[in-house]
């Protein structure tokens, strides 16, 4: 009898230290969560705005000292640390909507980890591998990524405003913004003020391929950082030339976007607002550059800016060390349309409205995911339904100002009705609830 008393008793206090131990993890993840919520985000954007106004007026002034100390005051703060480790990880939670990918997020104590691997980075500037932050969960990829994203970030924090000291305005959107409505109000505003008896020219370059012959040395020159950073910088090009070399013996090789840094792309398009024309009062009135990744389009409406855009392209690509033989530049009118930001954007002649639907990449793909996620074994029905409906719901959420995606629901409709008739006991009635509650966004 004393036995058994004995070992209930083990089992009971063994019992209470699990129970013991989930509550100080719950706790503590609770104390991380609130320590990350009292942080204040307004004073911290307000710092590093200030010391980006104040870079900003140093490259006015063209007085590089200056400019590199505060630099390096930037890169040394705290507030701009934990305002790249927030936007990251909000652009990761949202990235690639119009493709429907669902990626997880990170709790706050790993957010916080991922600020101390970036005040280490700051300290040390070199081999940012031997400081990673040791992570027991599942996600180290994910926590890998978005250091080495924040450290991108927080790069350029520091560049941006000698970009806009010698940019005229912003059309860069590699980052997809909240409106996207707003994006194609300027393009129709845009052709619509061109002049009627000139022909509007759209040139579209695609330098993907560009990046076959990259030098490093000659890119370097043209970005100004502290010289101890500067090294940092280096090391986290090195990283993403060499994993573009890797998978550039590919057949089928990836979109560059997806494999080198969206810093990279971003520096080296600059200066691209800055490209010169014979006739430059009367063009620059009259033009419009938006820059998409490696996709760059010029809206013009003069037939001799064709030469001469392309010249003052090459050159600025040969500046920033890239190669210019295998540029792609296709030259067509605003009636045939073009595709932009996963958008294909078209202008009627008779009402001159801008017509946008989705293209037809888009519209592939996530058919493609939605009845590979359908046809997938490992889960039931129900919880098939509801991943295929979250993808489809953040897919048509992006194209919400659409009007032309009558077609796209009639054919998800009728795919799915025929695959749950097939494949279920459901009669008929429910099985069009199901797919009604598939296709709507407000269900």
């Amino acid at each position: 009898m004393a036995g058994r008393m004995s070992v209930i008793a083990q089992r009971f206090t063994i019992i209470y230290f699990i129970f013991g131990d989930i509550q100080m993890t719950v706790k503590s993840l609770r104390d991380y969560a609130d320590e990350w919520e009292k942080i204040p985000w307004k004073q911290f954007q307000a710092i590093l705005s200030r010391l980006q106004r104040r870079i900003h007026k140093a490259a006015i002034k063209n007085d590089n000292t200056n400019v590199k100390r505060l630099q390096r005051l930037l890169l040394t703060s705290q507030s701009s640390k934990y305002l790249a480790v927030k936007n990251v990880v909000e652009f990761q939670q949202n990235h690639n909507v119009f493709k429907g990918n669902c990626t997880k997020s990170i709790n706050a104590k790993q957010k916080l980890n991922v600020v101390k691997y970036l005040n280490r980075v700051m300290i040390f500037r070199s081999d940012f591998d031997k400081h990673n932050v040791s992570s027991n969960s599942k996600d180290i990829r994910l926590i890998e990524q978005i250091q080495k994203k924040a450290l991108q970030d927080l790069f350029y924090y520091s560049l941006l405003p000698l970009d806009k000291a010698y940019r005229l305005s912003s059309n860069e959107y590699s980052k997809i913004p909240a409106s996207v409505k707003y994006i194609q109000s300027k393009i129709e505003t845009h052709l619509r003020t061109q002049n009627p008896k000139q022909m509007t020219k759209i040139l579209i370059f695609d330098i993907d391929e560009c990046f076959d012959t990259f030098s490093i040395k000659t890119f370097l020159k043209a970005v100004t950082l502290p010289a101890s950073y500067l090294k940092a910088f280096k090391y986290l090009l090195k990283k993403d030339v060499s994993q573009f070399s890797d998978n550039q013996s590919n057949v089928k090789r990836k979109n560059i976007t997806d494999i080198v840094s969206p810093l990279l792309i971003k520096i080296l398009f600059f200066d691209v607002e800055k490209i010169r024309m014979d006739t430059l009062t009367q063009i620059r009135k009259s033009s419009l550059t938006i820059q998409d990744g490696c996709k760059i389009v010029f809206i013009v409406d003069k037939q001799q800016c064709e030469f001469n855009i392309r010249k003052e392209m090459i050159s600025l690509l040969l500046a920033r060390g890239l190669g210019t033989e295998k540029i792609k530049l296709s030259v067509i009118s605003s009636t045939q349309g073009f595709d932009f930001l996963e958008w294909h954007l078209k202008m009627q002649q008779k009402n001159t409205k801008l017509i946008a639907s989705p293209t037809k990449n888009s519209r592939k793909e996530i058919v493609k995911r939605i009845k590979s996620i359908m046809r997938n074994p490992k889960y039931n029905l129900e919880n098939r339904l509801k991943k295929g409906k979250l993808i489809h719901k953040k897919w048509m959420g992006y194209y919400s100002t659409c009007n032309k995606l009558q077609t796209h629901k009639w054919q998800i409709s009728q795919w799915l009705y025929k695959y749950i008739k097939n494949h279920t006991n459901y009669s008929r009635i429910d099985t069009i609830n199901q797919v009604r509650n598939f296709v709507s966004l407000y269900r």
